[in-house]
């Protein structure tokens, strides 16, 4: 027997095979960075294993993703019911499922196929379970029960007799089912009632992307309306799950992938990540799984292969949304000046060469000022293209001078151009943006033969200042030019000790296009590298 995913419940379901006597010859996964599970070989590449004739068991716990796999793989799929399991000789199991220690399923009760029976759930007697359900810890089907496709009975949950859960339908953790649940519902408490709740997919030029920013718990200015207008190559859209009064959603970039029918998606430049009007922490399970089966659903319709986003470093728990649902992986760090403490203590915080080099410049007559001057504007677009010229920078980087122009004019957020001069010249300049008491240092450049006078750390020390002063909570400038520690990171570093962690979230959706995909930019000459996605390296 293999198995397909490698999680929480493949290890449940390995030891059901192991007491059962059954071979387990290994697993398949899209994580790349699992190699072993429980002592068993994990797999990252299924294409030589297509043609096997071993059986097969999708032990992944998401209904959706578990149908999603079988549509996709021709396998013989195999079952596994646990020994201690007690398991009417009148009922029957369709392949694919898993019956896991301490369920009961009673006479004539029905099982479809890829289901799960958890830990001590128990199906009354001609109760009809149809195809991809789970029936979690606990819950109780009474007898006549019909659970739709793909419905998911939450822990402790009880269906009394003859009630019908609808497709896709989400019973929450304890409720009380009384009556029939309509399809794709989702109802808690008791007695159950049904949570009003929906998927939405925002264009950008939709006023209610504001609308949901403004209304949200922690937001910056690159989750704005405005900022995501300034992209032009590509398609950006808010996706958003309604639950009662309640939102979660996620800003996305849809970006066709060149010479084929597919896209992926990724988010903008800079730090993005999902918002809710409840704190992440806070946000019941029930609600966090039908956001991401909604999004799974919509990357399928959308024909998107990866979706690769930057989370934002100052707001934690983000990875809760993303749970055995691709992977969140921690890249690097980022630097902070948290302006709620007093000035002198944040200036404290400095290293011995950034106070040095910020005395000389002013020594070297070295001045700051804030500027909205459409001509100190063009300079310092100047300035920074000669900065990435000197950095060698990416194409991407090059912002083009409508972005800039638009970047100063929003209406969602603030920018602040602070530019130096010496002797009456521009010889560097950044652009901060002031959105729900979050300063950022977006954009910097200095003049190459300036570089001696050190102007930008005058800068941001003069940005700190004017954060405090309009009442920002906290000043972030980033990190580094990549995962490493390198210059850019120090520079940063020089003005304060606080740290986050800056994390991306990355998922494949449809593993079989995106091994193609990258098969046919480098044969069997694959780079190794953790780019993602490989197929864009």
């Amino acid at each position: 027997m293999y198995l397909y995913g490698a999680g929480g419940h493949a290890k449940v379901v390995i030891e059901i095979l192991e007491k059962n006597g059954v071979k387990v010859h290994g697993l398949f996964d899209d994580n790349f960075n699992v190699k072993t599970l429980v002592g068993y070989d994990v797999f990252c590449n299924l294409m030589p294993y297509e043609t096997m004739e071993e059986e097969v068991i999708v032990s992944i716990g998401f209904n959706h993703i578990r149908k999603e796999i079988v549509e996709k793989n021709k396998f013989n799929f195999g079952k596994a019911i646990h020994p201690n399991a007690l398991v009417s000789t009148r009922s029957t199991i369709g392949e694919g499922s898993v019956v896991i220690g301490g369920a009961i399923i009673n006479s004539c009760a029905k099982i479809g196929k890829h289901s799960i029976i958890n830990t001590g759930a128990s199906v009354g007697h001609d109760c009809v379970v149809e195809d991809f359900v789970h029936i979690s810890p606990q819950a109780v089907l009474c007898g006549e029960v019909t659970i739709r496709e793909g419905a998911h009975v939450g822990a402790g949950a009880i269906v009394i007799p003859g009630v019908t859960v609808g497709k896709w339908a989400v019973i929450g953790a304890g409720s009380v089912i009384i009556r029939d649940v309509p399809d794709f519902a989702t109802v808690v408490g008791n007695p159950g009632r049904v949570i009003k709740n929906k998927f939405s997919v925002i264009n950008v030029t939709d006023a209610k992307w504001t609308d949901i920013v403004s209304n949200s718990l922690q937001y910056d200015f690159y989750h704005s309306q405005w900022y995501h207008m300034l992209e032009k190559e590509n398609e950006p859209v808010l996706f958003v799950y309604t639950f009662d009064d309640n939102f979660i959603a996620i800003p996305l970039i849809i970006r066709s992938i060149p010479d084929s029918e597919y896209n992926d998606c990724a988010s903008v430049y800079g730090y993005c990540g999902p918002i809710s009007n409840i704190a992440i922490k806070e946000l019941p399970l029930e609600a966090i799984n039908q956001f991401k089966e909604g999004l799974d659903s919509f990357f399928i319709d959308r024909k998107i292969v990866t979706s690769f986003i930057r989370l934002h470093p100052l707001f934690p728990f983000q990875e809760i949304l993303f749970k055995d649902f691709g992977e969140v992986i921690t890249l690097n760090q980022t630097v902070v000046i948290k302006l709620n403490q007093p000035i002198d203590m944040q200036r404290s915080n400095y290293g011995k060469s950034t106070k040095l080099h910020i005395n000389r410049a002013l020594k070297n007559g070295v001045t700051i000022r804030r500027t909205s001057d459409f001509e100190d504007l063009e300079k310092f677009i100047d300035i920074y293209y000669e900065t990435m010229q000197k950095l060698s920078a990416k194409s991407s980087y090059y912002f083009s001078r409508d972005y800039f122009r638009s970047l100063m004019n929003s209406t969602d957020f603030v920018s602040e151009l602070f530019v130096a001069e010496k002797d009456g010249e521009i010889i560097a300049g950044a652009i901060m943006t002031i959105c729900n008491g979050i300063m950022q240092y977006h954009l910097g450049g200095t003049r190459n033969e300036m570089l001696i006078y050190s102007p930008l750390k005058l800068i941001l020390d003069s940005a700190r200042i004017y954060g405090k002063e309009v009442g920002c909570n906290y000043f972030h400038l980033g990190g580094g030019y990549s995962g490493e520690d390198d210059l850019l990171f120090r520079f940063k570093a020089g003005f304060s000790k606080d740290f986050c962690e800056f994390k991306v979230w990355r998922k494949i959706v449809d593993k079989q296009v995106y091994n193609e995909l990258v098969a046919r930019k480098f044969g069997d000459k694959i780079p190794s590298t953790n780019y993602f996605p490989l197929y864009r390296f």
